[in-house]
């Protein structure tokens, strides 16, 4: 396919979850390693990653714009503001959190 683009390329990383916030911006969730990666038409970024949580399992957004990250292999889920600044939100004694609704 002639019009085809590869906006990212990684080796050793698997795409686990994918959310899109109300702008349409494409935010993806990989295993191992834990990264969360943002892509925009202009820019990828890598917006979150914590060496410490090997999965990223889900993503989800609230209606306020907080984007939350279902991690493993630690059962924590993560808060990250539509500025990028990220918090625990949750921490839990299993060991994988892996479905995030609202």
């Amino acid at each position: 396919m002639e019009n085809q683009r590869q906006y990212f390329s990684q080796r050793n990383l698997s795409a686990q979850a994918i959310a899109f916030d109300s702008k349409g911006t494409l935010y993806v969730g990989t295993s191992p390693d834990g990264k969360f990666i943002r892509f925009r038409r202009t820019a990828i970024k890598r917006y979150f990653s914590n060496r410490r949580r090997k999965y990223v399992w889900d993503l989800a957004f609230a209606a306020d714009g907080t984007l939350y990250v279902a991690t493993g292999d630690k059962g924590q889920i993560y808060a990250v503001a539509p500025d990028g600044k990220s918090e625990l939100f949750y921490s839990s004694d299993e060991a994988h959190i892996r479905v995030l609704a609202f």
